[in-house]
């Protein structure tokens, strides 16, 4: 097994623009750059990746995503089709990699443009959230704030890119806080924080209306969760926040990893409907929330990059 730091850079339909319902569910960003850096179980350098793809589809860049990259439009007419990118980074990574990154968005989107765009699908993958496994080990008391990558690497003084926003500069600094995690014998215990992503971002049921008297809070915990993509039973912790209207507690599934779970009515004679949503970090990151807030890498919606 190979572990593999990338990073992604894509870009997304302009503002406004007229784009079929079917696309934008199952491509809302398209991949523009790929870079990575390959390691061996061991930790130890093996290789580096970068590739430049012209889009198929979002072929004007986001006013967004140019403010982010630097990037301009001409820039997206560089570049190979992304099957070709991505066999080349796929022979890169080698059997059952590992994808590690700076924060759960980029296996995501990774995942998404894999489906789309290959004839053989691909239904899920191995990634761990480096960006969240550095702050558990390093800044613990501030799990959940998103330190950037680029302060991530002042606070260590490492070596920064001459830009960052650039696939490859990107994945080399993300790599470079792992190489120091390394060094600080930080990283024993990295690979049991991996979790295997879907595209399956949430599932919503209606709640078991028998199982409410008139408190959601003690319906939900009294409630025996499973995993709606494999049926595991889910490992919970109480119910954080509560109303008449809704409740909501973290749970874990071993496999697909921290969740947010809610039910919600929007009437008090009107059904409660329950929510699961993956977060796309592994689930032994659940302990951490006993006492922590919830990681705002969580949010409802994926980081637009």
């Amino acid at each position: 097994m190979n572990l593999i730091v990338f990073d992604l850079e894509w870009n997304q339909p302009l503002p406004h623009a007229s784009v079929d319902d079917e696309l934008q569910r199952s491509l809302p960003f398209e991949v523009i750059e790929i870079g990575a850096v390959r390691f061996d179980r061991g930790l130890n350098k093996t290789g580096e990746f970068s590739a430049q793809i012209k889009p198929q589809y979002y072929t004007k860049i986001n006013p967004f995503i140019a403010k982010v990259t630097g990037l301009k439009t001409a820039d997206l007419k560089r570049g190979e089709p992304f099957n070709q990118a991505v066999d080349r980074f796929l022979a890169f990574c080698g059997d059952d990699p590992l994808f590690l990154s700076w924060s759960p968005s980029d296996p995501f989107v990774f995942l998404q443009n894999l489906q789309h765009f290959k004839a053989e699908k691909t239904e899920s993958i191995e990634a761990l959230d480096l960006q969240m496994f550095f702050q558990m080990k390093i800044e613990p008391d501030k799990l959940g704030q998103q330190r950037s990558l680029e302060s991530t690497l002042e606070l260590l003084d490492l070596k920064k890119p001459e830009a960052f926003h650039t696939a490859f500069d990107d994945a080399v600094g993300t790599a470079d806080v792992l190489t120091y995690l390394k060094k600080e014998h930080l990283t024993a215990d990295l690979l049991d924080y991996k979790v295997s992503i879907t595209t399956v971002q949430s599932v919503s049921e209606p709640f078991p209306a028998q199982l409410i008297d008139k408190s959601l809070k003690k319906a939900l915990d009294q409630y025996a969760s499973h995993c709606p993509l494999c049926d595991r039973a889910l490992t919970v912790l109480p119910v954080h926040r509560a109303s008449r209207y809704q409740a909501r507690r973290m749970s874990a599934c071993e496999v697909h990893g921290l969740i947010r779970e809610t039910i919600s009515r929007p009437n008090l004679d009107e059904p409660a409907q329950h929510n699961i949503r993956f977060m796309f970090v592994g689930a032994k990151f659940l302990a951490l929330r006993k006492k922590k807030k919830t990681p705002q890498a969580a949010s409802d919606q994926l980081p637009a990059e």
